[in-house]
């Protein structure tokens, strides 16, 4: 190891300099990885996991306008308003086939859930039909019968699609807690990290840096030894 003594004073600084370099270097990486892994986590709660409940949440509010037309047409007292909320009726129609669309896209490539799409799918057509018949018989004079229908059907096909929206709500909450648990945990595991690295470079950093003080002071403090017996007359070699 004598040629490590061996090295000039600013090569040793330079070690020392390289040492702070690479030591800064890696935690500053670990804290990029645990700052950008964070990002992944929130754009994914928000880009999915929000917008998921923001979507089911308008799908149902759709829903619910349908479910208020076609109650509303039960007691419309002339053809003019009966036209109305059948307008009215098409119109909230486009709008929920819009938005359970965009929600379907979104969710495209979540897996596990193609069985419940295909049942909404299935149950809000039921829904919307049976909707549809309910506000034809009110508009035919048939209000008896369009309150049967409603009673019969139309309640059971809202029921069992606001229950379908709802597990969809509930399980977008679901995964969004999740991710929160789970970034909140990379988070913590990434600062103990960072803690750690922190402590051991200052460790190294301190070694290193006590050995080159030490080979620097060493030469200067023989030189200072010698010099010291010069002065006293002891000129031995």
């Amino acid at each position: 190891m004598k040629w490590i003594n061996n090295i000039r004073v600013a090569y040793k600084i330079l070690i020392l300099v390289v040492i702070s370099a690479i030591a800064m270097t890696t935690i500053s990486y670990g804290g990029y990885g645990a700052i950008d892994k964070g990002n992944e986590y929130l754009g994914e709660m928000y880009n999915q996991k929000l917008n998921s409940v923001r979507l089911t949440s308008e799908v149902e509010t759709s829903m619910r306008e349908l479910q208020v037309r076609a109650v509303l047409s039960m007691n419309a007292v002339d053809d003019k308003r009966r036209q109305e909320l059948a307008n009215d009726f098409k119109k909230s129609s486009e709008i929920f086939h819009k938005r359970w669309s965009d929600y379907k896209d979104l969710v495209r490539k979540v897996p596990g859930l193609e069985e419940k799409l295909a049942a909404v799918d299935r149950d809000s057509k039921t829904f919307e039909d049976t909707m549809q018949q309910v506000i034809a018989l009110g508009a035919g004079g048939h209000p008896e019968e369009a309150l049967a229908l409603y009673n019969s059907q139309g309640i059971k096909t809202t029921t069992v699609l606001r229950e379908e929206l709802t597990e969809l709500k509930d399980r977008a909450v679901a995964n969004a807690k999740m991710i929160y648990e789970t970034n909140d945990e990379a988070s913590k595991a990434a600062s103990r990290n960072m803690l750690l690295k922190s402590l051991l470079a200052l460790l190294v950093l301190l070694i290193t840096a006590l050995w080159i003080s030490r080979e620097i002071t060493r030469p200067l403090r023989t030189m200072m030894e010698v010099c010291g017996k010069l002065r006293d007359g002891d000129f031995r070699d």
